[in-house]
């Protein structure tokens, strides 16, 4: 898969070949299909159509669209009167009238004078209208992306069905791909190529009523031509070129946006990459995605070849028309000469106005798929998988409430309300039934379970047997099949496995995702490092920045984790997935021992049986593969099946690196073997 221009590779070196990307509907878009106005309406009408107000810029882009309009009304009698005056001064010079020609002249300057102020004007209004119109949809955009339902979670791990040949649903979800894209660099060209085409199209219709009634006054049958001819034309070339072009620059948008990924991706796991010495490996890797990248460009390219030989060849030849068809009228002495010049100047005009489309197909293509993708990124988010009209008409009715609630009445209302959580009451699991979602892998069955305060639950079994995604349930990240769990309206707090954090400052990473950032709680902060034992840290300036999840190793960051959890204060229930996996044993259960102070239960998915000291109980999770099957037991029951190598808890023994090995004892001196 690697093209002639890049170096072949190297033996002992196979590639996967990289086939492109199968098109969607995104791509088939045209301006003829009722689907392509009906998602336009979805996007534009909860800008447009929202209600009037002084806080939020509703105003402002009511006021700049009104004299945008003005604008355009204005340049539109300028070139008419422009195209008059140049008729006159033609006609003068051939007649040789000196008086009407200066004259001719200097009402041109003066219309070129006014011109050139209201043509600037009118682009500043087009590009501050724009830029309102982008703020708005990206802030409205990133909103729902944060807020509605976790989507941004959802989208990165499978909020996507994708269908087969056959029109059945995959087994497996699929992720949207690169919504980072959509939101930012999409949204920049809908906003303003949508707005670029409103004044190209009111800025045409105006000129074919101002153009087409001077050339009908001075050819009837020039202008009935070039009115059928523009028809036939446009439909022509939307149909040979629209769809091809359509179809190629989504497939170029993806390309584009997969290199761009795969670089980030490299670079967000340089160290790990450099570890399995994988540079080799990551370089034909993107040069697979820059051959695919490369493919589509040169297809665009001829695309773009036939589009252009088309349209040349239609310019220049309709160009003597007007010439032809009036030069009978000036031979005979019915016309003046200047009437022939602005005959030809108003043919032109008119022309280019006719075929506004046909001359704009590649715009026009690559307008349609920016509106695919975001269109189908709203869906997304919105939770609405289904594909075609069905989906449009709920997503335009339901524009004006996610206009109202999304947007004016903050990003708290996007979860759902939940039940609360009684004091005292504990952690309670009913019935849950556990499967990956939109797929049939069951993986736990009618879980029951109840811990009292200061009780404790390690979930253990093999890998994939379903313990994160027990945990992602009990979080709300994803939805039981059947049962409920008063996880939902508890405080809560998380513990990961892999801590993310985010850029900025020492105190910012320690207090995420609280976004308060109170500059007299430093001695706070010092304390919780202490408490965890980062002294390291606590001995610094809080303030400082740097890049947090370069500069801290893993375990180091799991302890930052649990430093966020002392800062929080006191909550129901705390969740840890693996969260001590990098500490060693002295660290790890230092941290267990704070939990009992931090939490009224907590629960805790693991594989090391050092950890079943810090709890009360145990659930053995057996996973698809034995139809969900669970086992609760307590601990002493657990240590006491362990010490007697009980067979029904099918556990596998810690991997040993060789035979007698003996035990690593860590004490105050340092580490012994």
């Amino acid at each position: 898969c690697i093209s002639p221009a890049l170096e072949p590779c190297p033996a002992g070196v196979r590639l996967c070949v990289i086939m492109p990307p199968k098109l969607s509907e995104d791509a088939s878009y045209t301006l003829f299909q009722r689907s392509f106005w009906r998602k336009l309406y979805a996007l534009a009408a909860p800008f447009w159509f929202r209600p009037i107000r002084r806080d939020d810029g509703s105003m402002l882009a009511i006021g700049l669209l009104g004299i945008l309009l003005v604008l355009i009304f204005a340049t539109t009698g300028l070139l008419v009167k422009l195209n008059y005056q140049q008729g006159e001064f033609f006609t003068a010079l051939s007649n040789k009238e000196e008086d009407r020609f200066w004259a001719a002249v200097w009402v041109y300057a003066g219309i070129i004078v006014v011109a050139v102020p209201i043509l600037a004007l009118k682009e500043y209004v087009l590009q501050r209208l724009a830029v309102l119109w982008r703020e708005w949809m990206t802030d409205h955009l990133l909103k729902l992306y944060f807020c509605r339902r976790r989507a941004f979670f959802r989208l990165s791990v499978g909020g996507m069905e994708e269908k087969s040949a056959d029109g059945s649903k995959s087994a497996e979800p699929q992720a949207l791909d690169n919504p980072d894209q959509r939101i930012v660099a999409d949204v920049e060209s809908f906003t303003s190529a949508a707005l670029n085409f409103i004044v190209v199209f009111l800025g045409a219709g105006m000129r074919v009523f101002s153009f087409g009634a001077i050339l009908y006054s001075i050819s009837v049958n020039l202008a009935i031509f070039l009115i059928f001819y523009a028809i036939f034309m446009t439909g022509a070339v939307t149909l040979i070129f629209g769809k091809r072009l359509a179809a190629l620059n989504f497939i170029k948008r993806k390309c584009e946006a997969d290199l761009r990924f795969a670089l980030v991706r490299v670079r967000e796991n340089a160290e790990s990459i450099a570890m399995y010495n994988g540079g080799e490996r990551e370089l034909y890797g993107s040069r697979g995605l820059l051959q695919r990248m490369i493919e589509n460009n040169l297809q665009v390219i001829w695309a773009m070849f036939g589009f252009e030989m088309f349209q040349n060849a239609t310019q220049y030849l309709t160009g003597l028309l007007p010439a032809l068809l009036v030069a009978p009228q000036y031979l005979a002495g019915e016309v003046e000469f200047g009437k022939v010049k602005q005959a030809q100047d108003a043919f032109m005009m008119l022309r280019f106005s006719l075929f506004v489309i046909a001359n704009r197909t590649d715009e026009f293509s690559a307008f349609a798929t920016g509106l695919g993708r975001l269109d189908t990124l709203l869906k997304a988010i919105n939770g609405d998988g289904d594909d075609g009209d069905d989906g449009v008409e709920k997503s335009a009715k339901q524009g004006q409430d996610d206009e109202k609630d999304a947007l004016l009445g903050g990003v708290e209302m996007q979860e759902a309300a939940k039940p609360s959580r009684a004091a005292g009451e504990g952690l309670v699991l009913s019935g849950m039934t556990v499967s990956v979602p939109k797929t049939r892998r069951l993986l736990i069955d009618q879980l029951n379970c109840a811990l009292q305060p200061g009780e404790s639950l390690l979930i253990m079994g093999p890998s994939g047997a379903g313990k994160t995604s027990l945990l992602r349930v009990l979080c709300g990240l994803w939805g039981a099949d059947s049962g409920h769990s008063n996880s939902f309206g508890g405080d809560n707090f998380f513990l990961p496995q892999r801590v993310y954090m985010p850029m900025g400052s020492l105190a910012f990473c320690l207090r995420y995702p609280s976004a308060h950032q109170d500059m007299s709680a430093n001695n706070q902060l010092t304390q919780a490092l202490h408490t965890v034992g980062l002294s390291d840290l606590a001995n610094g300036d809080p303030n400082r920045e740097a890049d947090w999840a370069h500069r801290l190793s893993p375990g180091e960051q799991q302890r930052l984790s649990f430093a966020r959890l002392v800062l929080r204060g006191r909550c129901d229930s705390v969740f840890l997935d693996e969260a001590t996996s990098a500490l060693d044993t002295p660290s790890e259960t230092r941290l267990y021992k704070t939990l009992s102070s931090l939490c009224e239960t907590f629960v805790s998915v693991g594989h090391r049986e050092t950890l079943v000291k810090f709890h009360t109980h145990v659930l053995l999770l057996q996973g698809e593969h034995h139809h969900g099957a669970w086992e609760l037991v307590t601990r002493e029951e657990f240590l006491s099946r362990r010490a007697t190598s009980d067979a029904s808890l099918a556990l596998p023994s810690p991997d040993v690196g060789g035979a007698d090995v003996g035990s690593l004892v860590g004490g105050e001196e340092g580490w012994q073997l």
